[in-house]
């Protein structure tokens, strides 16, 4: 019997292993490095970017500082005569908020407003509230009016407050109430 040993085939085999071997690390190399080129080219693209903010956020610091130059160069000489018309205007206005707090702080119970209407001059109420057994509501009426004027919030923007009705007429339900209107005059109103 004779054997053959062929030495070509497993050098052979050894050599295709190699050049696998080979072959897959030079892919693994290709592949690492095409992914390190990735990395920086994405790095280089987000300093591009982040440049370009920084020099955006520049010129708006400076354009701001320019106005802020052209402002302090700028500045407007307020005569006597501008102030005297800025302080006429603020003290003709009116602070409707305390004016309808004052209104509805002192507003006797079971009493209500039911409109208010102002035309410069003259501010007029309506509203109606349940008579009470002792049918005292002509005098309520002028406790709560005579507190009106004697408020340093309502008092400074209406000087004079006068009753202009106060009328009997009972509800749905013929429970006994007042209607009742009065009239606040601004300073300087008639």
């Amino acid at each position: 019997m004779k054997y053959k040993i062929n030495l070509f085939r497993d050098i052979q085999r050894i050599q295709r292993e190699t050049q696998v071997k080979r072959i897959k690390s030079v892919g693994m190399l290709s592949v690492s490095f095409g992914l390190l080129g990735l990395a920086m080219f994405y790095a280089a693209l987000q300093a591009v970017a982040m440049k370009a903010s920084v020099d955006e956020e520049r010129r708006r610091l400076d354009r701001i500082q320019a106005e802020y130059q052209r402002y302090r160069t700028s500045m407007m000489i307020v005569n006597k005569a501008d102030i005297e018309n800025l302080d006429k205007i603020q003290s003709n206005r009116v602070f409707w908020t305390r004016v309808l707090v004052a209104l509805a702080r002192y507003l006797p119970a079971s009493f209500w407003i039911t409109r208010f209407e102002y035309d410069q001059q003259a501010l007029t109420v309506e509203g109606y509230g349940y008579i009470t057994p002792a049918q005292q509501q002509l005098i309520i009426l002028d406790e709560y009016l005579n507190t009106l004027r004697a408020d340093p919030q309502f008092g400074a923007v209406f000087k004079q407050v006068y009753l202009n009705s106060a009328i009997r007429n009972d509800d749905e339900d013929k429970r006994a109430r007042v209607s009742f209107s009065f009239t606040a005059l601004a300073a300087g109103g008639k």
